[in-house]
This record gives structure tokens, sequence and C-alpha cells, in this order.
């Protein structure tokens, strides 16, 4: 399986394709010319080597409105127009199925703008991770002694979600698809 991903969330915008013997990155600053998934995707599949992807995986925030609807319109209309499966994964659920253990309970942080931040606490499982408490924006609570993930973390691997890193959760066994977000086309009658 090739994967195409797309992460749009943060303040860079990068894309990857990776699976049958290729692997390779494209990003580039939000708000730059170049930061539109189809110009991303463009630079990756005209590549020599690269595999026609066969699933399409999409980041889902939390992060900028604008980069996260831009990203998931196009790897919905990728993959309904070519028949793939797509994966949909909020950052917080891929950073906890990148780097926490199994049985980890883990809170994951990031930057909400100003005094605010997102957070979400969750348990490292197999097939995949378990949400404990939902996304939130305020502050989390003081009491919670876990290990950080996150923009805000203690864990510097853990700041930034990549397209790569995403393109390889949805290889993973038992990474859930979105079935949900792909919506068949409401057509008139007699087309």
């Amino acid at each position: 399986m090739a994967v195409l991903a797309l992460s749009f969330s943060g303040a860079t915008a990068s894309a990857a394709l990776v699976g049958a013997g290729f692997s390779a990155e494209v990003e580039t600053a939000r708000g730059s010319g170049g930061a539109s998934p189809g110009a991303l995707v463009q630079q990756l599949l005209g590549a020599p080597t690269a595999p026609l992807p066969t699933a399409v995986a999409v980041a889902l925030g939390p992060g900028s409105y604008t980069g996260i609807r831009m990203a998931v319109s196009f790897a919905k209309s990728f993959a309904l127009v070519r028949g793939l499966p797509l994966f949909a994964f909020t950052d917080h659920e891929a950073l906890v199925a990148l780097h926490a253990a199994e049985g980890e309970e883990v809170l994951v942080r990031h930057d909400g703008h100003g005094e605010r931040e997102y957070w979400s606490r969750w348990v490292g499982s197999l097939p995949w991770p378990r949400r404990l408490e939902a996304e939130a924006l305020g502050r989390p609570p003081d009491a919670v002694l876990l290990r950080v993930l996150g923009e805000r973390g203690g864990d510097p691997a853990s700041a930034r979600l990549s397209a790569r890193e995403l393109a390889t959760l949805a290889l993973r066994p038992g990474a859930p698809t979105a079935e949900l977000l792909l919506v068949e086309p409401v057509l008139p009658p007699g087309t």
C-alpha cells in the first residue's frame, strides 16, 4: 500500500507519499503560495519513482481552521474520485499512537493561542489509542501528573505531526478508516 498523507494543521503544511518501497515528504510554510494541497501533492506524484497512492490520510487538528479545511477537502475528494480508503486522525490521537507505550496514560497539549491550549487525555493501547478525555480548549487540570506530548509538552519529538508520520500510522495494522467522511454524492433523478 502507498499512502498519500496531508498535515496542514500547524505552521507548516506537509504532504508525504509512503509505501511500496518509496518515501518522500514535501513541506512549506503555510500562507506561502505553494501551501495548497494540490501543489504539494503534484510535487510528490511528479517524482520519477513515485507509486500511485492506494490510500489517503489527513490530519484533523486541532490547529489552523483554514489549513485543516483545505487538507480535508482535498483528501476527501482525492480518495472519493479514486475509490481509495481514507484515514483521518486528530493530531492528538496520532501523537499518542506514535509516542505512548502500551497502557501509558498521557496528556497531549497544543497551543490554542494566547493563554488557552487544546488538551486531551489518552491511554496508549493496541491496535489504537483510547481517548480518556476529549479535546478541550482551556487549561488542563493541574492535578494530572502524566507524561505530556505536543507543542506544550516535555517530549520534543512529539511537538509537530508530519505528513510522513501520518502516512506511517495509516500503514499500521488496525488503523481506523474514516468511512464516515466519505459521502456518496446525491445526484438528481435520471442522471
